[in-house]
C-alpha cells in the first residue's frame, strides 16, 4: 500500500494556518488593495487556498490574477496564474486544459530562468500523467524537474523528486531503479534529519522488497518506518505500515501475528475514514481466515469489504473482494454461488484491463506527439517568421497606397481651389459685356462640374478607407486563426518527441535492457503519426486558392475511400449503401471532395454502435435544379447535443478518450465552404448521425 502520492506543488505559502482562516483573510484583504502586483499575488494566493476546496473558485481567482498581471506586464504573476489555472483544471478532471496551462507557465518560468518554478511545474505535469497511468511521460518530467532542482541547489525538493522517481519505477515493476532512487532519497532525508521523509522512504523501500519477493527485508523496513511514524504522532503512516506488516506476516505463514496487526490497522483506518485502506484490510483478514479454514469468520469480512468498495467506487478493491468470496464459496462446496462471484470478478477484471490499455495508448500518443513537436518546432517557427514578413510587406504596401491616395486627393483639392480663385479674379477684371457674361457662365458651369468631381473623389476615398478596414479585419482574423492553429498543432505534435526522449533516456540508463518493448511502442504509434501529418496536409489542401475544375465521378471517389476499409467494415459488420443519381455532369475539385468523403465515411465506420445488429452507412447523391445534394447517414453511437455546436472548431475533441486529433470535421467544413457549399449535421445519441451538404452546379 502506498504511503504517499506524488506531491503537487501549489502557490500557497501560509500552510501553517487553517485553510478557512487563509481564505477569509485574503477575501477581506483583496478589496482593499490597489490594482498592482500585490493584488496579483493575493489573488493567486486565494486561488491556491481554494484548490482543495472549490476548483471553480480556484479558476475564477486565477483568471482575475492573470488579467491584472497581464495589464501590468508582470510576468512572474502571469506565470503563477497559469500554474493555478493548471491546478484548477486538474482538480476538475480537465486534463488537456491543465497540461496546456502548465506548459504556458513553464515557458515563462524558462524565460525568467526560475529554477524552482521550472522544477515545481515539471513535478505538477508529472503528477497529472501519473494519475493517467502514463508513467514513462511522468518519469521524463520528473527527471527534467530534478535537473532544475540540482542546478538550483534546492535540498528540500531533491528528496521529494528522488522519492517520486523511485515510486514511479516501482509502478513500472523496475525493482533495481526503484531501489536506487528511493535509497538516494532516504540518504538525503537522513542527512537533513527529516524523520517524516525517512519514514516514508523506508515504507516505500519495504513495498519494493515485497514486489521483489524479499519478505524478510520488507518486514525490517516496515517496522522501522512504523516506529518513526509513532514518534511523529502520524496516525496515517502508522495505519499503512501496520497493514503492510500484517501482509508480510501473512506471506510468512505467521497467521496469529498477521491477524493481530491487521485488526489494529483496521481500527486505525476506520478512525481516519480511509475507506480504501479499510476495505483492503478486511479482504486480507478474510483471506487469512480462509487460509486457516475458519469458514465461519471469513464471509463477514469479505462482504463488508465488498460493500465499502461498491460505496466508494473502488473497482480494484471490488475485484479482489469478489475473487476472495468466490474462493470462499468454492472451498465450502457452494459451487454455483462461487461461479456467480467469479463471473462478476471477471467482468470487473476485463473493465480494468481495458482501462489500462486505453491509458497505455494515450501515453504512447502523448509521448509520440511530444517528440514530433520538438523535431518540427524550429521549422514551424521559421515558417511563421516568413509569413509574418510577408504580411508586414503587404501591410507596408497598403499603407504606401493609402498615403499616395491621400496626397493625390489633397493635390486635387488644392488645384480646384486655385482654379476657383482664378475665376473670381478674372471676374473682377473683365468688363460687363456679353463676352464676359458668356465667360462667366462657362466658369460657373465648370465650377459645378468640378464640385461634382470633388464629391465623387470624396466618395471614392471614403469607399477606399472602408475597403482597407475590411481587408485589415480579415487579415487580423487570418492571423489569429493561424496563431491558434500553429500553437495547437505544435501542442498535439509534442507527444511523439517526449516518447522517444523518455524511452531513449531509459535505454541509456540501462545498457542491458531488452529494447523490443520500446521498439514495439514506437512502431505502434507510427500509423497515428501518419494520420496526424495527413490531416495537417489536408489543412493546406483545403486552404489553397486555385481549385481544380474537373468532371466528377462520385462513385469513383466514394469507392476510393471505401475499398481500403473493406476489412474493417467487414469486421464491424457494417453495410455501406451507395446511391448516386446525377443528371448531366458536375464539375468541381476532386481532391477536396475526396477529403470530405474520407472524413465523413471514416467517422460513420469508426463510431458505429457495437450493440446494433444492422449497422449501416448510407451515401445518397442526387441533383436538384442547380444544386447537387449529398446525404451521408449512419445508425452509430451519435453525438451529444451539447457538442454539436462545437464539432466544427479546430482541434475540438469531446473528451480525452475521443479518437483523432480534432481536425477532421474542421477540415471538412473548410473544404465544403471552399466549394461554395453548405453543410449541416444532425445527431442523436443511440440513434445515429445525419450529414447533409449542398453544392452549386457550375462555377461561381
Amino acid at each position: 500500500m502506498k504511503i504517499i502520492k506524488t506531491i503537487l506543488f501549489v502557490l500557497l505559502a501560509v500552510s501553517g494556518f487553517s485553510q478557512t482562516n487563509v481564505i477569509d483573510s485574503l477575501e477581506q484583504l483583496i478589496p482593499t488593495l490597489k490594482e498592482d502586483t500585490n493584488k496579483v499575488k493575493a489573488l493567486n494566493g486565494l486561488a491556491a487556498a481554494y484548490y482543495n476546496v472549490n476548483a471553480v473558485k480556484t479558476l475564477d481567482y486565477a483568471t482575475r490574477a492573470m488579467l491584472l498581471a497581464d495589464q501590468f506586464n508582470y510576468q512572474k504573476g502571469v506565470m503563477e496564474s497559469f500554474k493555478m489555472l493548471g491546478v484548477g483544471y486538474w482538480i476538475k478532471g480537465e486534463i488537456q486544459e491543465a497540461l496546456m496551462n502548465y506548459e504556458k507557465s513553464l515557458e515563462i518560468a524558462t524565460l525568467l530562468d526560475s529554477k524552482r518554478d521550472i522544477a515545481s511545474l515539471n513535478n505538477n505535469m508529472a503528477v497529472v500523467h501519473t494519475d493517467q497511468g502514463e508513467y514513462y511521460v511522468a518519469l521524463q518530467l520528473f527527471f527534467n524537474g530534478l535537473k532544475a532542482v540540482e542546478e538550483g541547489g534546492y535540498d528540500d525538493l531533491f528528496i521529494i523528486f528522488n522519492q517520486n522517481i523511485g515510486d514511479t519505477y516501482k509502478n513500472l515493476n523496475d525493482v533495481d531503479n526503484a531501489i536506487k532512487y528511493t535509497q538516494i532519497a532516504l540518504n538525503s532525508a537522513k542527512e537533513a534529519d527529516n524523520k517524516r521523509s525517512v519514514a516514508v522512504c523506508n515504507n516505500n523501500m519495504g513495498e519494493i522488497f515485497m514486489l521483489d519477493g524479499n519478505e524478510k527485508l520488507a518486514l525490517e523496513r516496515f517496522l522501522e518506518a512504523r516506529g518513526l511514524f509513532q514518534d511523529l504522532g502520524n496516525k496515517r503512516g502508522v495505519s499503512i505500515t501496520t497493514s503492510n506488516i500484517g501482509d508480510v506476516y501473512f506471506l510468512l505463514k505467521r497467521f496469529s501475528e498477521a491477524q493481530s496487526e491487521l485488526l489494529i490497522a483496521l481500527e486505525l483506518f476506520k478512525e481516519l475514514g480511509n475507506q480504501d485502506g479499510e476495505a483492503n484490510t478486511l479482504i486480507q483478514l478474510g483471506r487469512l481466515y480462509l487460509e486457516q479454514k475458519k469458514y465461519d469468520q471469513a464471509p463477514n469480512y469479505l462482504n463488508n469489504a465488498l460493500l465499502i468498495a461498491e460505496d466508494a467506487g473502488l473497482l480494484e478493491v471490488k475485484k479482489n473482494a469478489l475473487k476472495a468470496l468466490s474462493n470462499y464459496y468454492r472451498n465450502t462446496g457452494q459451487f454455483k454461488i462461487a461461479l456467480e462471484y467469479l463471473e462478476r470478478h471477471e467482468i470487473i477484471k476485463d473493465s480494468l484491463f481495458n482501462l489500462y490499455k486505453n491509458r497505455q495508448v494515450v501515453e504512447l500518443q502523448t509521448l509520440y506527439e511530444s517528440e514530433k513537436k520538438e523535431r518540427e518546432n524550429i521549422l514551424l517557427r521559421e515558417d511563421q517568421l516568413r509569413k509574418d514578413e510577408q504580411l508586414n510587406k503587404q501591410s507596408s504596401q497598403q499603407r504606401m497606397l493609402l498615403a499616395f491616395l491621400i496626397v493625390t486627393t489633397l493635390f486635387v483639392i488644392v488645384l480646384i481651389y486655385s482654379i476657383i480663385q482664378s475665376y473670381k479674379a478674372n471676374k473682377k477684371l473683365k468688363t460687363l459685356n456679353n463676352v464676359v457674361l458668356e465667360r462667366n457662365e462657362e466658369i460657373q458651369a465648370q465650377s459645378e462640374e468640378l464640385n461634382e468631381a470633388y464629391e465623387e473623389i470624396k466618395t471614392i476615398n471614403s469607399n477606399l478607407e472602408k475597403t482597407v478596414l475590411s481587408r485589415t479585419e480579415k487579415l487580423n482574423r487570418s492571423n489569429a486563426e493561424l496563431s491558434e492553429f500553429l500553437y495547437r498543432a505544435s501542442h498535439d505534435l509534442k507527444g511523439p518527441i517526449m516518447t522517444l526522449q523518455g524511452l531513449a533516456y531509459l535505454g541509456s540508463r540501462d545498457g542491458e535492457r531488452n529494447y523490443k518493448d520500446i521498439i514495439d511502442r514506437v512502431s505502434k504509434t507510427a500509423d497515428e503519426m501518419n494520420s496526424t501529418l495527413n490531416n495537417l496536409l489536408h489543412v493546406n489542401v483545403v486552404r489553397k486558392s486555385d481549385l481544380a475544375n474537373q468532371e466528377i465521378d462520385f462513385n469513383r471517389i466514394i469507392n476510393k475511400v471505401v475499398n481500403p476499409k473493406e476489412r474493417l467494415i467487414s469486421e464491424k459488420g457494417i453495410k455501406v449503401i451507395i446511391n448516386v443519381s446525377i443528371d448531366g455532369t458536375y464539375v468541381s475539385d476532386p481532391d477536396l471532395l475526396g477529403i470530405i468523403f474520407e472524413n465523413l465515411i471514416s467517422n460513420g465506420i469508426q463510431y458505429s454502435d457495437p450493440n446494433k445488429i444492422d449497422k449501416k452507412v448510407e451515401i445518397t447523391i442526387n441533383s436538384v435544379a442547380s444544386f447537387v445534394q449529398v446525404h451521408i447517414s449512419d445508425n452509430g453511437v451519435g453525438i451529444e447535443e451539447d457538442q454539436l455546436e462545437k464539432i466544427f472548431e479546430m482541434f475540438y475533441r469531446g473528451n480525452i478518450h475521443s479518437h483523432g486529433n480534432g481536425l477532421g470535421l474542421y477540415i471538412t467544413k473548410v473544404a465544403v465552404e471552399s466549394l461554395n457549399g453548405k453543410i449541416e449535421i444532425n445527431s442523436e445519441v443511440g440513434v445515429g448521425t445525419d450529414v447533409k451538404m449542398v453544392f452549386p452546379i457550375g462555377k461561381e
